[in-house]
């Protein structure tokens, strides 16, 4: 079974541990060798942190011998997006910039973990900043997507060494953050289940900040009860109970009425089988126009838009200081944001919260929101890191479906629903109101099953 330790879910590693069949030591290893072998350009782990990794599982090893285990990932090895702060450990978001920025302290969510028994295997890399939903980074190096054997593509960004790192085997579950679509974007490139938690649910102290106001903590993970488990131990408290979800009785709505603008036909077409797999489900389906995802969509981006006064006023001055150390278009959407007066981010928030409060009225009918989680299959890495323009627009693309759960201040789960005609995944988008997290947990792993039954 050692071989094969890297294809299964991190529930069941921990259902190994828990029975026997391996113990923690022995499964650090195991990835820590995996990581030495699959990564050697430290595109995917930035740090691996083997010392503290074998420590946690020696101790792991212990209390599992000694039947104290703490919980079912304790000893299951996860890795952790270079946002979050491990003390004595470099945490830099993958910038030079912040190359000599080594923490005292763990982030409250990295010490919850640990409190819990996971085992850290190290820092994963991402998009400098966290400011992009395609994962290039020219400075650290851009972890290929593993589902183009021929053609290097975009892994999604911008937790994208989080989803490399899931997807090819080198950790059995990621952590990483969601303030426009970076964990649900390269996880539905990666054909993960990601969770965009609601706002302030977990806790970011100690994970550097991007938009402070729209900054969330979600794991990337094999499938939807692996997600409900990792989200039970960010939060330090019990996960979901996930036994006889089913979607009887389920009312969803369709945001149909969104889709057809310049959405890949290929995609469109996976996410309407799924839609109608998930309607022979027993999900009461409703197909209908929802006018706050296009007023919003055309609203982000305009001047006072909080994400870009926020991501200034955050790395705003440093950026500026040292531009050419940065890749120019993140540097470009980050300095974008100085240009922005007060009156104008004020304007822009209320008319978020205006849109915020009619969506609300309008979702309230339904137990949740379904959309694809991406409009376009990755792009090739190469047509976009020296072409500026198309850069933008594929950033755009990858991003205009999940950042709209950001702003809305929505929860939203991705989950596999097949692969396109270019052979990449593509991901179903559950969008829910706020704190409704464990609620899309359910619908998630009742859509989950109805789509693997098909299979």
């Amino acid at each position: 079974m050692g071989e094969d330790w890297h294809t299964v879910t991190a529930l069941e590693l921990g259902a190994y541990i828990e029975d026997g069949r391996v113990d923690p030591v022995t499964l650090v290893e195991y990835f820590l060798d995996r990581i030495e072998h699959h990564d050697s350009d430290r595109s995917v782990f930035l740090r691996p942190m083997p010392n503290r990794g074998r420590l946690e599982a020696v101790a792991a090893k212990d209390r599992a011998k000694r039947g104290l285990r703490r919980g079912p990932l304790d000893g299951v090895p996860i890795s952790w997006k270079d946002l979050f702060d491990t003390a004595g450990t470099p945490t830099t978001a993958a910038s030079t910039l912040l190359k000599n920025r080594v923490p005292l302290d763990d982030a409250l969510v990295v010490r919850r973990a640990a409190s819990g028994g996971a085992v850290c295997l190290g820092k994963t890399n991402l998009t400098e900043f966290a400011y992009s939903g395609l994962g290039i980074n020219p400075v650290t190096g851009t972890p290929e997507n593993p589902f183009d054997k021929d053609t290097a593509r975009c892994p999604g960004g911008s937790s994208s060494g989080a989803a490399v790192s899931v997807s090819t085997g080198l950790a059995a579950a990621a952590i990483g953050s969601d303030t426009g679509g970076s964990v649900r974007v390269p996880a539905a490139w990666n054909n993960l289940v990601g969770l965009k938690t609601t706002i302030g649910l977990v806790p970011t102290d100690g994970v550097l900040p991007l938009s402070q106001t729209l900054d969330t903590v979600g794991p990337l993970t094999k499938n939807v009860a692996d997600a409900n488990a990792v989200l039970g131990l960010l939060l330090n408290d019990r996960p979901a109970n996930l036994d006889g979800a089913n979607l009887s009785g389920t009312r969803l709505l369709v945001a149909s009425a969104f889709l057809s603008d310049g959405m890949s036909k290929s995609v469109q077409q996976i996410f309407e089988s799924a839609i109608d797999v998930i309607g022979k489900a027993g999900a009461s389906l409703v197909f209908g126009d929802v006018p706050e995802y296009q007023e919003l969509d055309r609203l982000i981006g305009s001047p006072g838009d909080i994400q870009a006064c926020e991501a200034y006023a955050n790395w705003g001055e440093l950026v500026s200081a040292n531009v050419q150390s940065v890749y120019r278009p993140v540097a470009e959407r980050i300095l974008a944001g100085r240009e922005y007066l007060a009156v104008d981010m004020i304007k822009h928030s209320m008319k978020v919260l205006e849109l915020q409060h009619r969506y609300f009225k309008r979702a309230a009918e339904f137990s949740a929101v379904l959309t694809p989680t991406v409009m376009i299959s990755p792009p090739p890495i190469a047509m976009l890191a020296d072409d500026d323009d198309r850069y933008v627009t594929a950033n755009i693309e990858s991003l205009r479906f999940s950042r709209l759960g950001n702003r809305l201040g929505l929860c939203g789960l991705t989950i596999p629903c097949g692969f396109d005609t270019l052979g990449m995944p593509v991901g179903l988008l559950i969008n829910g109101l706020p704190k409704t997290d464990y609620g899309i947990l359910r619908i998630g792993a009742a859509i989950e099953r109805a789509l693997e039954s098909t299979q």
